[in-house]
């Protein structure tokens, strides 16, 4: 089975705000992989789209577009949660018996939840190349 990156939305949003490509530094670190993206995520970042200005709207309609990108294998999700990051934790929860799943966020706090699960996190590193921290 091909690993599987449950991505939140501000990682989605990397490509703009820090000019990385995810597709090629998801193949550099995982060959060939599923996104695994819920529900409320893209919700979020459609919310960004709309309420955004500047920066942060064009960061999210890269990111809408990013899914839609012919390479990537994305797929939206339906699990509970009433936010996106409680859709990612249950998601995680779900699936941590996966040795092959991982979780792709920026957020702190999000990441702190998530290696206390026991599953790896897929973030950027000083803001160029994503690395893999397990807890």
């Amino acid at each position: 089975m091909r690993p599987r990156v449950i991505a939140d939305a501000n990682f989605l949003m990397i490509p703009h705000q820090e000019g990385v490509n995810l597709l090629s530094e998801l193949d550099r670190l995982l060959g060939s992989y599923v996104l695994l993206v819920p529900r409320q995520v893209v919700e979020e970042v459609k919310r960004i789209r709309r309420r955004a200005t500047g920066r942060d709207r064009i960061a999210a309609n890269v990111a809408l577009q990013l899914l839609e990108h012919p390479r990537l294998d994305a797929r939206i999700v339906e699990v509970e949660g009433r936010d996106g990051d409680e859709a990612i934790l249950n998601l995680a929860r779900r699936l941590r018996g996966d040795e092959r799943v991982y979780v792709a966020t920026r957020d702190k706090e999000l990441k702190k939840r998530v290696l206390r699960l026991g599953v790896p996190v897929i973030t950027l590193r000083q803001r160029t190349h994503l690395v893999v921290e397990r807890g």
